[in-house]
């Protein structure tokens, strides 16, 4: 996907930002498909986007965001959101609990 992917270099930036929408975002390189799920409060040019194939979240401008093409969106997104609940460490453990969420 990757290779296919270099022939985004040219992609449209997108005609508007509204958010849960999907699109794509060059990263060292590298185009990988995001949704939009918040605008950044402080600063009204930028939004945090989560990355659909890995996980994880990440603050761009909007500038740096393009539109997807369609045959994209018909490969399955590769992650997958999930909770732990009831994990405890083993052991006593000098853990610092805000460094964890």
């Amino acid at each position: 996907m990757h290779v296919r992917m270099d022939e985004l270099a040219d992609a449209p930036l997108l005609p508007g930002v509204e958010l849960n929408a999907v699109c794509v975002i060059p990263v060292n390189g590298i185009w990988y498909r995001v949704q939009i799920v918040d605008q950044d409060i402080e600063e009204t040019e930028r939004c945090v986007v989560k990355f659909l194939d890995f996980g994880g979240y990440m603050n761009v401008h909007f500038n740096e965001l393009r539109q997807i093409r369609s045959d994209f969106m018909n490969v399955p997104f590769q992650s997958t959101e999930c909770i732990l609940s009831n994990v405890e460490p083993i052991g006593k453990l000098n853990l610092n609990v805000s460094i964890c969420i």
